[in-house]
């Protein structure tokens, strides 16, 4: 006699939250079938562990034999599986033990995406380290559930925190490369370590607005997005679309192309003695952007 799919699932939900707690991604076919064994008696006693396992592996295909070790057939389900479990064990307070550990971040983003995240954001906030945050926020992304706006403004407003200190003390280039991290973590290019044209184009223009809302302000309108549209449009540029020579004469403006070379990084000017619209330093920013 076989488990039911429900029942099925619910083993595995189990094998796949032990796996995450360990930060593994295979087991050995022993420490499987004990796990299985120690189990199985708990939902169905006529159920034969190996039998369980080699019936799992031949008709489900989510548990898959690779070499001498098993796995799940991808790392989406093993997260998936485990965040069910999280669920239905009530066991949410294993996410913020866990929340720093690089391996459990599938299991937590893909927890946010099915079931209602405010108490673990509410958490995440109060610890408000750059980190906490940045996971915060890419699990409000993923949540399609209307969470409370008091954790949506509070997560934002710890977004652009460091960004706000750092263009209110005048600390112009550690602004930039703020700015620049946003955009890559906001974009979710954080390990291409790079923008291209469709990713700015695709640009969520509520967050650029909140980035180039603050550089305007400390900057007393001298840099920022909205000032490198209007340069950009200025140069002949049109909005949502790529144009080299716009670009290059936008650069010759605001002091990005200098002798027909683009400068470097160091050359920048970090202060306000800059030409208008010389920061913040990005791909493309806001040039063509509505």
């Amino acid at each position: 006699m076989m488990l039911s799919a429900s029942e099925s699932q619910q083993l595995l939900q189990k094998i796949a939250l032990e796996m995450v707690a360990k930060n593994s991604t295979q087991t050995t076919y022993n420490a499987l079938l004990e796990f299985c064994q120690k189990l199985l008696p708990k939902i169905d006693q006529s159920v034969n562990a190996a039998e369980f396992l080699k019936k799992i592996e031949q008709v489900s295909e989510l548990l898959v034999k690779v070499d001498n070790y098993y796995e799940f057939a991808h790392l989406s389900f093993q997260g998936y599986l485990a965040a069910v479990e999280i669920n239905e064990q009530k066991r949410e307070n294993l996410l913020l033990q866990h929340w720093q550990k690089a391996w459990w971040k599938e299991t937590i983003v893909l927890y946010c995406a099915q079931f209602n995240p405010s108490n673990f954001l509410r958490e995440l906030i109060k610890i408000g380290s750059k980190e906490a945050v940045a996971l915060a926020y890419e699990c409000l992304k993923e949540s399609p559930r209307n969470i409370d706006t008091e954790i949506k403004s509070n997560v934002e407003k710890l977004l652009y925190q460091q960004l706000d200190e750092f263009l209110k003390n005048g600390q112009w280039k550690e602004a930039d490369q703020e700015t620049d991290r946003l955009m890559l973590q906001i974009a979710g290019k954080e390990e291409e370590e790079y923008l291209y044209v469709e990713d700015i184009q695709n640009f969520s223009a509520e967050n650029l607005r909140a980035m180039d809302k603050l550089w305007v302000k400390y900057s007393n309108g001298k840099f920022g997005f909205s000032v490198q549209k209007q340069i950009w449009l200025d140069c002949g540029g049109k909005i949502g679309e790529y144009d080299y020579e716009a670009y290059e004469k936008l650069g010759d403006r605001v002091g990005w192309y200098v002798n027909g070379s683009w400068i470097s990084y160091s050359k920048y000017t970090f202060n306000t003695n800059a030409l208008p619209g010389h920061l913040p330093r990005s791909p493309l920013g806001g040039c063509v952007r509505g």
